[in-house]
């Protein structure tokens, strides 16, 4: 029954000779005209294909290109980063557009193709980086000689399974699996199969060192502290491939090979659509859950998604901490970032809470008279000083925050906790509060309006 399954799934991912040709042509094409915009601007630098359009494990369908432009060991950082931009810019033309990751680098369309263009350097010793990029051309390297024919087609199942259960990618929004760490783990185990089986017993911490670098596990856990998954790069022993992996997408992977082996299934590949929100849904929805449903929904100037994501993330988990600390229960929250606007989704309860809250003292044989001397003459004080069951000091006050709206308002003002760049937008106004079904704005945006979709029927995509 597996065999069946990855029979199939490997004649829909796998491309074709046309498609490989198609791919290699305008990569060919783009290598050209680099070599000549170096030639006119002056510019000592290669230009190198990369990641799995040239390592054998692209899948069919693939838009992304990756090409380095390689500039000497012995210029500085800012001259690099000067030079390999003006390069970048010129290949491109009109159609590139900046983009940051730990450096700048610019995106273009070309042929169909998604391609980035990365200026890093041209090192001899892949330990001693200046910038992540700067380990690629080794990567490839030792992918290219041991990753060939049904090896590279357990690489494209790795591949298609990770982008079914939507953990493949270990960019900012996805922290998932890169291409890179999936060539690794087919290297490791030997097929598709022998990975998923093992992965059923993976553990937080588990370490995979294929060169065998470390004999004690032990000095792992203080280099990699609260990772997941430990992946030694045979490149360079101090990084972790699998870095990115956050422990949600280390624990989707585990339950997802669990149960693909008890009961295997194209929807782990090719899983069916979250259901389309439409406003009438979104109403039945928000009835039937009787929560307060709040999004913070933030435009912005197009800022990269490395750039949002995390801050989004940062500036969620501070309104999480607010809400809770004023007494609402946070069921959930999500974010979202697209090329003009970004969301932040929080879902409280209860709706209202009441305008009385206990406030517990100390309790014998530690002094309580500045507890007391608080609230003895507070004007929100109700009832108090009494003894409760447990011997504390307790007052019940009149309730500062009743509704968690006002909650997220105040702290908006505050800012505490937040990305920086997300507080700069909040702070110049540059974002509105949708109550409820307010919430049906987003439904203007497909984009966001999957990001929706996928919040409100959250399943794992195989189940749906």
């Amino acid at each position: 029954m597996h065999e069946e399954i990855l029979r199939k799934v490997l004649e829909k991912v796998k491309p074709s000779n046309q498609d490989l040709t198609r791919m290699l042509s305008a990569a060919r094409k783009l290598q050209a005209i680099a070599e000549k915009k170096m030639k006119q601007l002056g510019i000592d630098a290669k230009v190198m294909l990369v990641g799995s359009a040239a390592r054998g494990t692209w899948l069919k369908g693939e838009k992304d290109i990756d090409l380095l432009l390689l500039f000497p060991e012995k210029i500085s950082e800012e001259e690099m980063e000067f030079l390999g931009m003006k390069l970048a810019r010129e290949i491109a033309g009109s159609s590139g557009k900046e983009e940051y990751a730990e450096h700048p680098y610019v995106r273009m369309v070309f042929e169909g193709f998604e391609v980035d263009l990365v200026p890093c350097f041209d090192i001899s010793d892949p330990t001693k980086t200046k910038s992540a990029p700067d380990r690629t051309p080794h990567h490839q390297q030792y992918i290219k000689e041991r990753i060939k024919g049904k090896l590279a087609d357990e690489v494209l199942l790795l591949k298609q399974f990770a982008i079914g259960i939507g953990i493949y990618g270990a960019e900012a929004k996805v922290q998932g699996f890169s291409g890179y760490l999936c060539e690794l783990l087919i290297l490791h185990y030997g097929s598709f199969m022998e990975l998923v089986k093992n992965a059923c017993n993976w553990y937080h911490g588990v370490v995979i060192d294929i060169e065998k670098f470390y004999s004690d596990r032990r000095d792992l856990s203080k280099l990699f502290p609260n990772q997941p998954l430990i992946v030694i790069d045979p490149v360079d022993p101090k990084r972790n491939v699998a870095a990115a992996v956050s422990h949600r997408s280390f624990s989707v992977f585990i339950q997802a090979c669990r149960d693909f082996l008890k009961s295997p299934s194209l929807n782990f590949f090719f899983p069916r659509p979250p259901r389309r929100l439409t406003q009438k849904s979104l109403r039945e929805i928000l009835k039937q859950r009787e929560t307060r449903f709040i999004v913070l929904y933030i435009k912005h100037d197009g800022m990269s998604e490395e750039v949002m994501y995390p801050q989004l993330r940062k500036t969620a988990k501070a309104i999480h901490t607010g809400l809770v600390q004023r007494g609402f229960s946070v069921l959930r929250y999500a974010v979202w970032s697209g090329d003009r606007h970004a969301a932040i989704v929080m879902e409280t309860f209860p709706k209202k809470l009441p305008n009385v809250e206990a406030r517990v003292g100390p309790r014998p044989p530690i002094d309580s008279s500045k507890f007391i001397e608080t609230y003895i003459n507070s004007e929100r004080t109700i009832v108090g000083p009494t003894v409760n069951e447990f011997g504390n000091i307790v007052f019940e006050i009149e309730r500062k925050w009743r509704d968690p709206v006002s909650v997220i308002k105040d702290l908006l003002q505050k800012r505490l906790g937040f990305g920086k760049d997300v507080a700069d937008l909040i702070m110049k106004g540059n974002c509105e509060l949708l109550i409820d079904a307010e919430a049906s704005k987003l439904l203007r945006n497909e984009d966001a309006r999957l990001f929706l979709s996928e919040y409100f029927d959250d399943r794992l995509p195989w189940y749906r």
